[in-house]
């Protein structure tokens, strides 16, 4: 993507297709989208970016021209989708000196093992983390619940399917019928008569 021209003092920086784009790069103009992969190479020089990109003028003029599109959110966006995808394009290099640092047993300096959790999170490969919860209910009045609960299943037959299997068992038991003798009484009457 990036030519460099053993004659010529700056690299240079062919036209672009768009498939050679991605979705912020391509609503960029070609100066545009050359001066996001000029500052690839040449870091935070506004100027000298803007001269790779292939703009022309005075030193004044590339500096206020680099400027500008440095801090174009379009241009930005872009710069954005660019790092990110270097960043992923480095896995691979990142992930093997990880190990290589780590497994060296010269090696004393054991930060870098918690630096690439942090560039992984930036690319997308977050860790993964597990969460166990247990609910535990406790019903205050049971009774209460399944009569309040058997008053809608009677309003409303077609809940049904909504309440769990054993829950629905309790709540269309029915009351036993039992057989038994009894003897009418009569209230006594009050022998002041104040009834």
């Amino acid at each position: 993507m990036i030519v460099y021209d053993q004659m010529a003092k700056e690299p240079t920086i062919p036209t672009l297709t768009g498939l050679e784009c991605g979705p912020a790069m391509s609503l960029l103009n070609e100066g545009q989208k050359k001066f996001v992969l000029a500052c690839r190479l040449v870091g935070r020089n506004w100027s000298r970016a803007a001269r790779i990109a292939g703009y022309e003028g005075t030193d004044q003029y590339m500096s206020v021209q680099g400027y500008r599109m440095a801090h174009n959110p379009k241009v930005q966006a872009a710069m954005m989708e660019m790092a990110s995808k270097n960043m992923v394009a480095a896995v691979p290099e990142l992930t093997e000196e990880l190990v290589r640092r780590v497994l060296d047993p010269k090696t004393e300096n054991k930060d870098f093992a918690r630096l690439f959790p942090l560039l992984t999170d930036r690319i997308g490969m977050h860790a993964k983390t597990e969460h166990n919860i247990n609910v535990t209910h406790e019903l205050g009045n049971k009774a209460a619940l399944i009569a309040a609960l058997q008053a809608r299943l009677a309003q409303n037959p077609d809940i049904r399917g909504f309440i769990p299997g054993p829950l629905l068992a309790e709540l269309e038991q029915k009351g036993e019928t039992v057989d038994a003798e009894y003897v009418e009484v009569t209230p006594a009457r009050d022998p002041d008569g104040l009834d």
